[in-house]
């Protein structure tokens, strides 16, 4: 476990210790969500990559399976009036367990490595609504995602997709240094195209599904420290067919995340 993990965990536990054995002098207030989400911030973490093909090949389906080294970066604001807008951008790299079939025989198994690098992108814009010591934020969020796939032998693919999601994000100040966030949200990748020379793919657009959790101490004023856990699950469907008679096969990507970060409050 890296310094920064154990510094969060420590962290959480003295947090809780401390509400369990002073409960008169916890104060929470929507005050310090506000404060929260006036930040810039970057994380460092690991994802773990699982993309699939399930009907690729009748035998062997192709998958692409591995953690990857992730950072992520970003920034918040949150209104007096409670509007919230938030922008971040992430890149994955790294090396995943490419499994399938030559194209030639399907039946044969192949086993290989797979060079990823991986940009995303997003922006958020919500209304908030206070209840007691919780903050309640339901938003729109629209996002871009590039992925380079490359093969080793010179072959490189190249997905990209937009998508537009709804979602409520839920946030809890038991103490003015403690913040707790959780969301969920829901939508659809929208112009999802594969680039593989020399053709452009158009595939179908299909669901796309986002959650996470966040624990954030404020360990200074103006800093804080946080760790974060996040699961994002996307389809795209079957493409048009090129004309040397390929075509994109259906597809469903998991990724699973785990990161810690700091912040600055402005």
């Amino acid at each position: 476990m890296s310094p920064l993990v154990k510094s969060g965990v420590r962290a959480a536990i003295a947090a809780i210790c401390y509400i369990i054995a002073f409960p008169h002098s916890v104060q929470a207030s929507a005050d310090a969500i506000r404060r929260n989400d006036r930040a810039i911030w970057g994380a460092f973490g690991y994802s773990f990559y699982n993309y699939k093909e399930p009907l690729s090949s009748p035998y062997i389906p192709d998958s692409d399976r591995g953690w990857l080294p992730s950072f992520s970066w970003g920034a918040s604001i949150r209104t007096p009036r409670d509007l919230y807008l938030a922008a971040e951008g992430s890149v994955t790299y790294g090396d995943t367990i490419y499994r399938g079939a030559y194209l030639n025989n399907p039946s044969t198994p192949l086993k290989a490595t797979t060079g990823n690098t991986i940009w995303t992108g997003a922006a958020r814009i919500g209304q908030g609504f206070e209840l007691a010591d919780t903050m309640l934020t339901p938003y729109v969020e629209l996002g871009f995602r590039h992925w380079d796939r490359d093969f080793g032998d010179g072959g490189v693919e190249n997905y990209e997709n937009f998508s537009i999601l709804g979602g409520l994000m839920v946030q809890y100040a038991p103490i003015e240094s403690l913040v707790f966030t959780a969301y969920g949200s829901a939508g659809t990748t929208f112009l999802p195209t594969l680039h593989y020379a020399p053709y452009t793919y158009d595939m179908a657009s299909a669901g796309m599904y986002k959650a996470g959790i966040k624990l954030g101490y404020a360990f200074l004023p103006r800093a804080e420290i946080f760790a974060a856990f996040d699961y994002n699950f996307f389809r795209f469907l079957e493409s048009n067919t090129a004309p040397d008679g390929t075509y994109e096969p259906d597809s469903r990507t998991s990724e699973t995340m785990v990161r810690v970060g700091i912040a600055y409050h402005y």
